[in-house]
């Protein structure tokens, strides 16, 4: 009785042992991050400010002498015009099947709308001031606005088609970016440059920065909003998280990084520290930092959707657009070989005693 026991209870230990062995081989390879670059214009003129959503990049280009709005479909590998008019149309946003841009062919900038799947453009502003800079979220279109005398933040809605004023502060607010109900921009109402949120759900604003240098442009996804920050003497990258209410610090290179954009774990920035502006990427999952692009002149202007990223180049002589898209896959090197090899050791011996006590046990019997 005695004997069977204690095989009983080798047994169990031997059982938890193996399980942790078969634990440690299946959760601990490396994944690591491949990135594959590809040229996505191949015009001589200069294509800029590249906007991505889904398979979808928009651009300006000034191919026509003026700046028109062009995109590129990754799905059928094609390029397309979206504007025509011989005034100026740029900085576009896309969102779903809809491109918002700026406009000057009323004299001053508008911001206009095309839609994909009507082929049909829309003037959304008409105010005789300058409205530019537009973001698109859903079915609403933010963008500067200085109808008041300053530059205020201002929404449309094409849901309503209504325009909402989101800022009255007397001050500058500008560089807006919005998801769902928040949109996020900078403000200089404290004598420097600050992060603003305003909260459609709720129809407040609140301070995001304090510190007394200056942090600008914005980029605002769920929770998160990334932004430059200059308290350090250089341009850094900090992310405030809504729902803890926590400023973090994301870069600490001593050269600039700027220019922040922010998809859910991921944020993209410039970073200068190899002489020439790079394409960055630091995956908040991992807290990892890992450099995208590696070509000796400059690529800049990030936007980033799910695996994609897109930014202009200027490798070729001049700008254009490049994407880099992100993959992860397994090195089949194992972080914790010491342990598992400990582990096998310590299994094979108590497999080993106990094979010896149980012929012995049965030789006694």
């Amino acid at each position: 009785m005695k004997h069977r026991v204690t095989m009983v209870t080798n047994r169990k230990v031997i059982t938890i042992i193996l399980m942790l062995f078969l634990f440690l081989l299946m959760s601990t390879n490396i994944l690591a991050l491949t990135i594959t670059e590809t040229r996505i214009t191949n015009n001589v003129y200069t294509q800029t400010r590249p906007a991505i959503y889904n398979d979808r990049i928009v651009y300006h280009d000034v191919r026509n002498v003026n700046v028109d709005i062009y995109m590129y479909d990754l799905s059928t590998s094609t390029e397309t015009q979206i504007t025509t008019n011989a005034s100026d149309q740029s900085d576009p946003a896309i969102y779903g099947n809809k491109i918002v841009y700026q406009d000057n062919r009323n004299g001053n900038q508008d911001i206009y709308m095309y839609d994909l799947l009507t082929s049909t453009e829309t003037q959304i502003t008409a105010n005789v001031s300058n409205q530019n800079t537009p973001m698109i979220s859903g079915t609403r279109i933010v963008y500067n606005d200085n109808r008041n005398g300053n530059n205020d933040i201002y929404m449309y809605d094409l849901s309503t088609s209504t325009e909402t004023r989101i800022t009255t502060n007397a001050s500058t607010q500008s560089v807006p970016s919005i998801d769902g109900n928040r949109i996020a921009y900078e403000d200089n109402r404290n004598g420097h440059w600050d992060i603003y949120m305003y909260d459609l759900s709720t129809s407040t604003e609140t301070r995001i920065t304090t510190n007394a240098s200056t942090q600008s442009v914005p980029s605002i996804y769920g929770n998160r909003i990334v932004f430059n920050d200059f308290r350090n003497g250089n341009t850094d990258i900090y992310m405030y998280d809504l729902s803890t209410s926590t400023e973090t610090q994301i870069t600490a290179n001593t050269s600039n990084q700027q220019r922040p954009v922010v998809y859910a774990n991921r944020i993209v920035y410039e970073d200068y520290r190899n002489g020439t502006p790079d394409m960055y990427i630091y995956d908040l999952s991992t807290s990892t930092e890992t450099q995208i692009t590696t070509n000796a002149l400059s690529q800049l202007q990030p936007a980033i959707y799910g695996d994609r990223i897109v930014y202009e180049d200027t490798r070729n002589g001049g700008f254009e657009i490049y994407m880099s898209t992100l993959s992860n896959y397994s090195t089949g090197v194992n972080k914790n070989i010491a342990a598992l090899m400990s582990l096998f050791a310590i299994s094979s011996g108590l497999l080993m005693v106990l094979y010896v006590r149980r012929k012995k046990a049965y030789t006694l019997s």
